[in-house]
C-alpha cells in the first residue's frame, strides 16, 4: 500500500527544537519575506495550545526562551524555506542582535481557535507581510503581501486527513512484509537522526528526565529492558527539544 509510505513521508519530517517553537518562527519569517525591508513590528497571534507549548520552551542555538524570541529569530534570521528548522542559521550572536535592535513583538492567544492556528505579521520599512499556518504546524495556507494575497492554499485541500477506518491489521502486517526497504529507506535516517539527538539529551540538558531515569535504573530502582530503553531515547530526546539543542 503505497498509501502508507505516502504517510510515513508526511508524518516524518525534521524539525529543530520543540515544534511549536519552530512553527511560530517560520509564520515570522514568512511573513518577513513577503514584506521585505527592515523590520518594525513583529504580531503572532495563535491558539491556546500553540503558546502553551512554547512559551517556557528553548530557542535552537541560542540560551533565549519563548513565544516572543522565537517570532523575533524567525522574522529577522530565520529561512523559512528551511520549514521546521527554520532556526537552524540561527546563533547566539544573532540572538543578541536581534533584542538589541528594539523591535516591538507582541503576541496574543485567540480563544476561538482549537486546532493549530498561527498567524504572523510583520511590518517593515517597505510594507507589510502576514503569513498564515493552520492544521499542521509547517502548514503555510496563505501569505499576504500590503493586504494583497500573494499565494494561498486551502487548509482542507493541503491536508485531507489518511483514512485510518479502512485499513486493518491485517494490511499494516502485508504492508510490513512486502514494502521494499529502500522505499522506507527515509525511516532509518530519521531513526538515525533522533538517536544523535537523544544522545545529546542524555549528557543531561533540560529537565533531565532521561538522565534521572539513568541513575535510578544503575540504582536497581528501575529496570534494563526494552520498554525502559524506549524511555531513555525518547525522554533524553525530549530533554535535548525543551533545551534547544541545535539538533534536529
Amino acid at each position: 500500500m503505497r498509501e502508507l509510505t505516502a504517510l510515513l513521508k508526511k508524518e516524518i519530517s525534521p524539525a529543530l527544537g520543540v515544534t511549536e517553537v519552530g512553527a511560530i518562527a517560520l509564520a515570522s519569517a514568512r511573513a518577513a519575506a513577503a514584506a521585505e525591508g527592515n523590520i518594525r513590528k513583529i504580531h503572532v497571534e495563535m491558539n491556546g495550545g500553540m503558546y502553551k507549548n512554547a512559551f517556557s520552551c528553548a530557542i535552537p542555538g541560542t540560551k533565549e526562551l519563548g513565544c516572543e524570541m522565537a517570532a523575533l529569530l524567525g522574522a529577522v534570521c530565520g529561512d523559512w524555506t528551511l520549514g521546521l528548522e527554520c532556526l537552524k542559521p540561527v546563533t547566539e550572536a544573532d540572538a543578541d542582535r536581534v533584542k538589541a535592535m528594539g523591535i516591538d513583538v507582541t503576541t496574543a492567544v485567540d480563544k476561538s481557535k482549537e486546532e493549530i492556528y498561527i498567524l504572523a505579521e510583520v511590518e517593515t520599512d517597505k510594507g507589510t507581510g502576514k503569513a498564515l499556518i493552520e492544521v499542521k504546524h509547517s502548514n503555510i495556507t496563505k501569505v499576504w503581501k500590503d493586504g494583497e494575497v500573494e499565494a494561498e492554499t486551502k487548509a482542507a485541500e493541503a491536508e485531507k486527513p489518511f483514512p485510518f477506518d479502512t485499513v486493518t491489521v491485517a494490511d499494516f502486517v502485508d504492508y510490513v512484509k512486502t514494502v521494499p526497504s529502500e522505499e522506507i529507506a527515509f525511516v532509518r535516517d530519521m531513526i538515525d537522526m533522533n538517536c544523535a539527538l537523544s544522545a545529546e539529551g542524555a549528557k543531561g540538558v533540560g529537565l533531565s528526565i532521561g538522565a534521572t531515569l539513568d541513575a535510578f535504573r544503575a540504582k536497581g530502582v528501575l529496570g534494563d529492558d526494552m520498554i525502559s530503553r524506549a524511555q531513555h531515547l525518547t525522554t533524553a530526546a525530549m530533554d535535548a527539544r525543551l533545551a534547544g539543542l541545535p539538533f534536529p
